[in-house]
């Protein structure tokens, strides 16, 4: 039985060794057609089809000239290949010229003993008949240029707002689908020709009466654009929605204002710098009303400038801020105060209590406006009933509900409510110009 699969295994690999050896090569000979006007003709950025007779050849390699690394005979140059399962590749030139577009043909037999090639070329004429715009801006200044919004009815508009004494004098950018395409105003003449970025036009009435914009291509074909610009209704408001901290140095786990506990009450902005000295210099930003302008007043040159986010103040010399609306209709002044820590220092000291000898410090935590002691309750429960505390504090005055309290003087009582509580908590309002921080006072009581 082994003998026999044996013989039947020799058998096998005899008859296919034969017909390898004896497989005829196939041509090869250059087959294919393509989808180019007559004459060769292709326009640039517009897709052609190349396509092969798989029949002619085992293996095709188009290449399109398009580049030296894509020329025929160039050293280093590479085709783009065909397998066997495909019989056709798309081809696009960038720009108007002569390319010659190389087939090359080739094919093995006998095991690879054997190898034909055969070439054949086509000049392909390839003309630039795109007359259209890519990208047309509204320039007015580095910091202003609007982009415009091309649709398929080849009408080109921007918004932009309208306010007295607003400039309509804008320098047109653009860029067309072709490099030698040419840019008209109104007709086609050379007093018309047109300079990306550099002929000025008048846009004020361009939302009445469009201008008139014509693209010719090399060829000479054309489109027209009719180019508007859509006046929007400036914005009126004028206010500060809030101030960005922009200083690494005092940058917290959350995104916190430049000093914490920032508050604002209509006209006065008052910053309790908690992590930060009001004497110091710090970058920060202020966000506001859309398109509005931002200025400050420092008494240390006692005139208005432009607000930058790229400068670094001192807080303390920061008087007032002022915000111009988009429209210009509308101006508000904020009254600028700038405050040392809300809350440095928070004890409870002697007072009627020998407990407290001389005092215990609490441990003041300002992102979580809070200043809390751990008291052992055996030894303090007896004197909670009548606590007084000393403080240090940049605020005008203290409240505790609707009494004002004197640090040093006022006495707490912070009894639990039940024996069985273990914490007590008290909310201290400190009142700082036109704001109020609410800090809490907590006990917490430890067996």
């Amino acid at each position: 039985m082994k003998i026999t699969n044996l013989i039947k295994s020799l058998f096998l690999a005899a008859v296919v060794l034969s017909s390898c050896t004896q497989e005829p090569m196939v041509g090869p000979s250059v087959a294919f057609n393509t989808t180019l006007e007559a004459g060769g003709v292709a326009y640039a950025g517009e897709p052609f089809v190349v396509r092969v007779e798989r029949n002619k050849a085992e293996f095709y390699a188009v290449y399109s000239g398009v580049s030296d690394a894509k020329k025929y005979g160039v050293p280093g140059a590479t085709g783009d290949y065909l397998n066997q399962s495909t019989d056709s590749i798309t081809i696009t030139y960038p720009a108007a010229g002569e390319y010659m577009l190389t087939i090359v043909a080739s094919s093995t037999g006998n095991q690879g003993v054997d190898f034909g090639r055969e070439i054949d070329s086509l000049l392909v004429t390839v003309h630039d008949r795109r007359a259209t715009f890519v990208v047309f801006n509204y320039y007015l200044t580095p910091a202003l240029a609007l982009v415009g919004s091309i649709a398929d009815d080849n009408t080109i508009t921007a918004g932009y707002v309208d306010y007295p004494g607003v400039n309509y004098l804008f320098k047109p950018e653009f860029i067309t689908s072709s490099p030698g395409a040419k840019v008209y105003l109104n007709e086609v003449k050379d007093e018309n020709l047109q300079t990306s970025g550099v002929n000025e036009h008048d846009f004020s009435n361009a939302d009445q009466v469009p201008l008139k914009y014509i693209v010719v291509s090399p060829t000479g074909n054309k489109t027209e654009y009719l180019v508007t610009l859509e006046k929007k209704e400036a914005e009126k408001e004028a206010k500060i929605d809030f101030i960005q901290n922009m200083t690494a140095a005092i940058v917290h786990d959350t995104a916190l204002p430049i000093c914490i506990n920032a508050a604002r009450d209509e006209w006065v902005i008052d910053l309790v710098c908690n992590n930060s000295d009001p004497a110091n210099r710090y970058l920060f930003n202020i966000v506001s009303s859309f398109g509005s302008t931002v200025q400050i007043y420092r008494t240390s040159d006692n005139q208005w400038t432009n607000f930058s986010s790229a400068t670094r103040y001192y807080l303390n010399v920061v008087d007032s801020i002022r915000v111009i609306s988009q429209s210009r209709t509308k101006t508000t002044t904020y009254k600028f105060n700038a405050y040392n820590k809300i809350l440095s220092t928070f004890k409870f000291v002697k007072g009627n209590n020998d407990n407290f000898n001389p005092h215990v410090n609490g441990i003041v935590n300002l992102e979580e406006n809070s200043v809390t002691f751990n008291l052992s309750k055996s030894t303090y429960s007896a004197a909670l009933e009548s606590l007084v505390a000393e403080w240090t504090t940049s605020a005008s005055k203290v409240m505790l509900g609707t009494n004002e309290i004197q640090s040093g003087v006022t006495v707490f009582n912070f009894k639990p409510a039940n024996a069985a509580d273990t914490q007590v908590k008290r909310t201290l309002s400190f009142v700082l110009g036109n704001s109020t921080y609410d800090i809490d006072v907590i006990i917490n009581l430890i067996d």
